[in-house]
């Protein structure tokens, strides 16, 4: 359902693809450095790998939406903390922003601590958000890792996806603002972000959504 966009996102990520093996050769060496005992770190990597984030809380404000760890995960990185050398703010807080008046563009303004690379978790809190604010966009100048989550988020079946040569998008399906999102995409005017609303590319699913909406993809896209 989704090969569509997969293939259009890989199309104009070559780079970061690139750059995201180099990161992985560069993650390795950066634990070899900081783990103290490797087994016992495996073994709390594990549990924040397997860990449910919804209970944690947050405050929604476009410019300033941050995201606190319940005491639960606070204390499996407490104990994470006793295993290596680089050690994680027991204060820690997951900031991203986001840009209501340019579709939602986000970023994640400080990313995750190196050492909970690869555990999944930057996933899940960029999840976290588009469950908030429903519809959430990014566009060619990410990093490699965001995209990275990115490729993950398009292949969601908990969200719509679209993508072009410019950008990318997931929209939230159990949401009652598609119309108006839609919209938004088509009458977005700024040169905040650049891209060819002729070229975007829909996911199958969000493109039969249109058409029950607009009665035509060659309507919506007029």
């Amino acid at each position: 359902m989704k090969n569509r966009v997969l293939k259009s996102f890989e199309k104009f990520t070559v780079e970061q693809a690139k750059q995201l093996e180099i990161d992985k050769k560069t993650y390795l060496k950066y634990l070899k450095r900081n783990v103290v005992v490797p087994e016992d770190y495996q073994e709390i990597i594990n549990d924040i790998k397997s860990y449910d984030i919804s209970n944690f809380s947050y405050n929604d404000k476009p410019y300033d939406f941050w995201i606190k760890p319940d005491n639960n995960f606070l204390g499996l990185l407490k104990q994470l903390n006793t295993y290596i050398s680089d050690k994680i703010s027991e204060d820690i807080l997951f900031e991203f922003t986001y840009d209501a008046y340019n579709l939602n563009r986000i970023e994640f303004k400080k990313g995750i601590p190196n050492i909970l690379q690869k555990t999944g978790l930057g996933y899940k809190l960029y999840c976290f958000v588009i469950n908030k604010i429903e519809f959430a966009l990014s566009d060619k100048d990410a990093s490699a890792k965001a995209v990275h989550i990115w490729r993950n988020l398009i292949l969601d079946d908990n969200f719509y996806s679209f993508t072009s040569n410019d950008i990318s998008g997931v929209i939230l399906k159990k949401n009652s603002n598609l119309k108006m999102i839609l919209d938004n995409i088509k009458k977005y005017d700024s040169n905040v972000i650049d891209f060819n609303f002729d070229e975007i590319i829909f996911d199958e699913e969000l493109e039969q959504k249109i058409i029950e909406i607009y009665g035509s993809m060659v309507t919506y896209k007029q």
